[in-house]
C-alpha cells in the first residue's frame, strides 16, 4: 500500500467541483456546486464527525487533521470548543463533553417542519452546519444471517422495507451493536491461598456465564440505485469468522439505520475509501470530501457532514452457536505442578497472576493444573456478569 505524505494526499484526491445535494426539505433539493480545492498549505483543519438524532443523545467528535506519520497516540482531538444545537422554532442545546474531543447534545424530539442546525465555535472561529430538515427513515424489513460453506466467515445481511416512494433512489447508513454471550474455558472451585499455602474450595469462586457488549468498527453506507423498487436486499453489513468467539454460545446484533440524503451518502462513501486505503478514520480527511459545515467568520475550512434524522430504526437479532458452524480454537495454557516442592511452585504461579483449574490429592500428593485467568473467569475476558435486559 502507498503511504502518502499530507501533501500528496491534497494533490491525490481530485481538487473538482463537486455537486452535491443540499437538502432544503423532506422532497425538495438543490445543486449546489461545491468547490473542493484546499491549498496544500493548510493544516490543522476542524473535521466535525456526527448527526443530528431526534429525542435521544446526539453525539459528536471534534478533532484536527494531521500528518498522515503522525502516531495514533497524537490525535489532535479537541476539548476547549461549545456546541449548540439551534432550531428556527427557537429551540436552543448545548452540548456537554465527555471527554476528549466527545461532545454530546441531549436531542429533544425534533418536528419534521423545523429548520436545525449545529454551532460550533473553536479558537475564536464560529463554524455552522446548513439548516436542515429532520430526514425520515425507512423501516427494516430484516436482518439474516447466512454462511455459505462451514469453512466460511458468518454474513450479517440487512434487508430494507420498500420506501415510500420506490421509484426514489434511497440512501443509507448503517451501525450496529453487538452482544455475545461467553463461558469460561475450565470450571473451577479452587483458589489458592497464600497466606496459608493451601488450596481452598468454593463452589461459586468463578461464574459461569458473562457478556461482551461493544459498537461495530465500520459505519456503512449503500444506495437502493441498483435494487428492484429501491428495496435493498440483503446487504452484507460485516461477517463473523467461523472460529471467532463472538459465534460461541449465543451472539446478538442491534443494526441501526438511517434514512440519509445523497450529499451525506457520498460523504460516507468517500469516508470509508479513505480508511480502508489509508488506515483508519483518524487519518487526515481529503479535501474531495463533501461537507454541509463552514466557517461564518473567516476562511478556514472544515470537514465532516452532519446529518439530521427525524427517527432511526433498529432491528435485534440473535444466532447461536448451534445454527452456525463455529470452530473453537481457544487455546489455554495448563501448567501442571506436583511433588514435594509444590507450594513453592504455588507460590510462584500465584504471584505470576495464574489460577488453579483443576486440584487433586490422592494419598496425600497434591497435583495443580494453572491456567490464565481468562481461561477460568469470563470477568478477565472483559465480560459483565450482569444478564442484558434483551437477552433471551
Amino acid at each position: 500500500m502507498k503511504i502518502l505524505t499530507m501533501n500528496k494526499i491534497y494533490r491525490s484526491f481530485i481538487p473538482a467541483a463537486l455537486s452535491l445535494c443540499i437538502m432544503s426539505g423532506l422532497t425538495t433539493s438543490c445543486i449546489e456546486e461545491y468547490n473542493a480545492v484546499l491549498p496544500s498549505s493548510e493544516s490543522d483543519i476542524l473535521v466535525v464527525e456526527g448527526s443530528i438524532l431526534s429525542d435521544t443523545t446526539s453525539t459528536f467528535y471534534l478533532s484536527l487533521t494531521m500528518p498522515i506519520n503522525s502516531p495514533s497516540y497524537k490525535v489532535k482531538n479537541i476539548s476547549d470548543a461549545t456546541i449548540q444545537l439551534r432550531g428556527t422554532d427557537g429551540t436552543t442545546v448545548d452540548g456537554k463533553l465527555i471527554y476528549e474531543g466527545k461532545y454530546d447534545i441531549e436531542t429533544p424530539k425534533l418536528n419534521a417542519n423545523t429548520l436545525y442546525k449545529v454551532v460550533i465555535n473553536y479558537d475564536g472561529d464560529t463554524y455552522e452546519t446548513e439548516e436542515m430538515k429532520p430526514f425520515p427513515s425507512t423501516d427494516i424489513q430484516a436482518v439474516e444471517f447466512n454462511q455459505k460453506t462451514p469453512e466460511d466467515a458468518v454474513d450479517i445481511l440487512v434487508t430494507t422495507a420498500i420506501p415510500a416512494n420506490p421509484s426514489e433512489t434511497q440512501y443509507y447508513r448503517w451501525t450496529y451493536n453487538e452482544t455475545y454471550e461467553v463461558r469460561p474455558e475450565y470450571i473451577s472451585y479452587w483458589t489458592w491461598a497464600d497466606d496459608s499455602a493451601k488450596v481452598k474450595y468454593n463452589i461459586n469462586l468463578y461464574p459461569r456465564r458473562g457478556w461482551i457488549s461493544s459498537k461495530g468498527s465500520d459505519i456503512l453506507a449503500s444506495s437502493s440505485a441498483y435494487y428492484g423498487n429501491n428495496q435493498i436486499v440483503q446487504y452484507k453489513l460485516y461477517d463473523i469468522a467461523n472460529n471467532n468467539r463472538r459465534l460461541s454460545v449465543k451472539y446478538s446484533t442491534e443494526v441501526v439505520q438511517r434514512s440519509i440524503c445523497k450529499a451525506e451518502y457520498e460523504y460516507e462513501k468517500e469516508r470509508k475509501k479513505i480508511s480502508t486505503d489509508m488506515g483508519g478514520l483518524f487519518t487526515p480527511q481529503p479535501s474531495s470530501l463533501p461537507t454541509n459545515i463552514h466557517c461564518s467568520n473567516s476562511s478556514k475550512k472544515v470537514l465532516g457532514y452532519v446529518g439530521c434524522s427525524l427517527n432511526v430504526k433498529r432491528y435485534r437479532f440473535f444466532i447461536t452457536t448451534d445454527q452456525v458452524n463455529y470452530v473453537d480454537e481457544v487455546k489455554c495454557i495448563d501448567k501442571y505442578t506436583e511433588g514435594e516442592n509444590q507450594h513453592y511452585m504455588e507460590h510462584i504461579n500465584h504471584v505470576n497472576g495464574y489460577k488453579i483449574w483443576l486440584y487433586e490429592n490422592n494419598g496425600g500428593i497434591e497435583s495443580f493444573h494453572w491456567t490464565t485467568p481468562d481461561c477460568v473467569d469470563v470477568r478477565a475476558m472483559g465480560a459483565t456478569t450482569e444478564m442484558p435486559s434483551f437477552w433471551k
